[in-house]
């Protein structure tokens, strides 16, 4: 690399100082948000987890369209490494709410006493304000059509 060469590229960095760390502050501030989007799935799946095990959630659900029999059930508790088994039933619904149809999901849940899987009294308390605020938001839609 010739002298007057080295010698044009830093009258250039100087002369567009301003520019130059404009661009690098730019990228940096890039970089940092890409490294944040990058870490938050592992972090929220870490969070999640711990709080699916805190409230001792199923680790796996069996549906049938014909229904498990006591048979089946029993097969299941059966299996090597289950620890427990909570059959139950549940059922699609559509709900008439102030002359809107809302489309509703209804799970059985056993007795308090009986019931040591699925622990997670705040996510279905979660689960009841987003219906109510659902149903809410829809008549007021419908409202608004009127």
């Amino acid at each position: 690399m010739t002298r007057s060469y080295r010698k044009n590229t830093l009258r250039t960095f100087k002369s567009t100082a301003s520019r130059f760390a404009a661009v690098f502050a730019i990228v940096a501030l890039g970089v940092g948000f890409l490294a944040g989007l990058n870490a938050t799935p592992i972090d929220m799946k870490e969070s999640m987890e711990r709080y699916m095990d805190d409230g001792n959630f199923y680790d796996l659900r069996i549906v049938s369209t014909l229904g498990l029999t006591d048979e089946d059930v029993d097969a299941l508790r059966q299996v090597e490494g289950v620890r427990q088994v909570q059959p139950g039933y549940s059922a699609d619904l559509l709900v008439e709410v102030d002359g809107d149809t809302v489309v509703s999901r209804v799970h059985s849940l056993p007795a308090p006493e009986n019931n040591t899987i699925n622990q997670l009294e705040q996510m279905l308390y979660c689960l009841v304000l987003f219906l109510r605020q659902r149903v809410r938001h829809r008549s007021q839609l419908h409202q608004k059509a009127i």
